[in-house]
């Protein structure tokens, strides 16, 4: 099956599966159900956990997807754990969140197949500090069976 990501306005982006549709905006929702927090949900087909630091994951489409929430610091260690076997990661960048030399170390860290960079203004910057290829997109089409690349690719969803 095939996951799409798109940015249908500023600061929102959404994650479409089969069943259903991940809101990333203030709220964190999947289809009408609010993600209000800590703890484990299931909704049509997604598994979505939340932990204490605003981290989400998400699992369908045999694709885990982490959103790190308007992160100000890097993961801990403890966090890294968790978040490791990640295919996409939604990275926030630059003001109020993380910098450009803290979101490339956590990229870096974690090593998902694609990172997206959300609420960005340093598009370029980010893209030269890490050395990785850069795409744009208005809709990622994403399955699991096209990841095949070893290398962390920089995907920006206008």
């Amino acid at each position: 099956m095939i996951m799409q990501i798109t940015q249908p306005k500023p600061n929102l982006y959404e994650i479409k599966t089969k069943e259903a549709t991940i809101h990333l905006d203030d709220a964190i929702k999947i289809n009408d159900v609010i993600l209000s927090g800590p703890g484990e949900y299931e909704v049509a087909d997604v598994m979505a956990t939340g932990q204490s630091s605003g981290i989400f994951i998400f699992e369908s489409e045999d694709l885990t997807v982490c959103f790190l929430d308007h992160l100000k610091e890097p993961p801990s260690d403890d966090q890294l754990e968790k978040i490791n076997d990640t295919d996409i990661l939604l990275i926030p960048v630059g003001k109020d969140t993380l910098s450009v030399s803290a979101a490339v170390k956590t990229i870096s860290q974690i090593e998902p197949k694609i990172a997206i960079p959300v609420f960005c203004h340093e598009l370029e910057e980010l893209a030269k500090e890490g050395g990785w290829p850069k795409k744009e997109e208005s809709t990622l089409k994403v399955a699991k069976k096209n990841l095949i690349s070893e290398n962390t690719q920089l995907v920006i969803i206008k």
